[in-house]
């Protein structure tokens, strides 16, 4: 099971530089469609620096420090809403430019950003803080 988690989040890493790759690529189409790549980035961030970088935990006594537990608190509830509305977001982005051919040179940049949701939601929603 360690692996498989190891492995679905260094695969959340690549979707993510991925996803910020084709931004780039992309940048005069895609424009407001930046903004999906906030969460998810956001997200790897600060799990990182929490579980992967400090070892901690979402309960708090089993956190090395408190100030640890405390930043994954203040941050849980802002990146879980907004991963869900960012995968709604992009599921009806994603729809738009199946439909549109006009943005299905964007299509890529939108399935990344999709994936980089969902397994940020696989990350984060687990974790809930607990006292």
């Amino acid at each position: 099971m360690i692996i498989l988690n190891w492995a679905v989040y260094f695969g959340w890493l690549v979707v993510v530089v991925y996803a910020g790759f084709q931004f780039i690529i992309n940048a005069g189409e895609v424009r407001y469609r930046a903004l999906l790549l906030l969460v998810p980035v956001t997200s790897i961030i600060v799990f990182s620096i929490v579980f992967v970088v400090n070892r901690g935990s979402s309960v708090a006594q089993l956190s090395e420090s408190t100030d640890l537990w405390s930043f994954w608190f203040h941050w849980y509830f802002p990146l879980s809403i907004g991963s869900i509305v960012n995968l709604v977001a992009s599921s009806v982005l994603g729809a738009t430019a199946l439909v549109k051919k006009q943005h299905r040179k964007i299509l890529i940049f939108n399935v990344a950003v999709f994936t980089a949701t969902v397994l940020g939601i696989y990350h984060v929603l687990p974790n809930m803080p607990d006292a």
